[in-house]
């Protein structure tokens, strides 16, 4: 390929990222929570967090590099396919008793605790089998500091606190502390096909990607290990909140059994060659010796 062909070819993959970038931006500002609807909050403290996401995001603008600007692009098309089709396409679980929702998080979240999105469980007689597990969307192979964040979480005993958590299924709104977080995601170039199949509207494709096992698997290791390390530090509290989310997710992945079966060689394959998923498994393994 020559210099001109690899040049339009740059420019062509710049345009489609732009066109799945806005589609994101739209999907996830329309689904954040708003501090704004927290009316109990003092409105300084309200107003100081908004600053905070400003500053945060005028740093970024003014320093990023152009590669930076790109990954965060990527990052949050990703992040805007997960968070509706792990509702809609059940890739997180889902039955006729039980209901799963996704929640895209307040900025201040976002930013300032690495969560982007909130999963809740919860049975459709009404009663919540947990209040929400928290997750970081990444098709970064560079997991080392996030990995190793979450693991000081676990080791001091202080999971995860949403400022601005919001339950649609209960309708609550408030702070939640004990939030179990994980990491989920795959390579850059299983990002952008998951992102065409996105632009295409191929929502049937979606919900039966084999995506949500690679998912449900990262989450399942990450939640058995920090679940161990809190056992081990005898946080008790962390470790409750922990085992009732591994539990759930080993049930999602058990309600899958016939969609695994079915499309095991896909499963495989499409894990074998995913370097983002080898380097969460090769991190979070890593948890175990310390």
């Amino acid at each position: 390929m020559g210099s001109f062909d690899r040049s339009f070819e740059r420019i062509e993959n710049s345009m489609e990222l732009d066109k799945m970038h806005q589609r994101a931006e739209e999907t996830l500002g329309a689904d954040a929570i708003n501090p704004d609807d927290f009316p109990r909050y003092d409105k300084a403290a309200v107003a100081a967090d908004k600053e905070y996401v400003r500053e945060m995001k005028e740093k970024f603008a003014a320093e990023a590099s152009p590669e930076e600007r790109e990954a965060k692009q990527m990052a949050d098309v990703l992040e805007a396919i997960v968070l509706q089709f792990g509702e809609q396409g059940y890739w997180f679980g889902g039955s006729e008793e039980e209901e799963v929702t996704t929640v895209k998080t307040a900025d201040y979240d976002d930013i300032k605790g690495g969560t982007d999105i909130l999963v809740e469980y919860s049975r459709k007689n009404g009663g919540v089998a947990n209040l929400g597990l928290g997750i970081d969307v990444t098709y970064r192979e560079d997991l080392a500091s996030k990995v190793e964040r979450i693991r000081q979480e676990v080791a001091s005993g202080c999971l995860t606190t949403l400022r601005y958590f919001y339950s649609p299924r209960r309708k609550i709104r408030g702070e939640q502390k004990e939030v179990p977080r994980v990491i989920v995601g795959v390579s850059g170039a299983h990002a952008r096909d998951l992102g065409r199949l996105w632009m295409d509207r191929q929502n049937r494709k979606l919900s039966e990607h084999p995506v949500q096992i690679i998912f449900l698997q990262e989450m399942e290791l990450q939640l058995d290990k920090f679940l161990d390390l809190a056992e081990r530090q005898q946080h008790a509290p962390a470790a409750r909140a922990l085992a009732d989310a591994l539990a759930i997710v080993r049930k999602a992945l058990a309600d899958k059994d016939d969609f695994i079966e079915e499309h095991r060689a896909e499963i495989e394959d499409y894990r074998s060659k995913d370097a983002v998923y080898a380097a969460l498994i090769k991190y979070v393994q890593g948890i175990g010796v310390r």
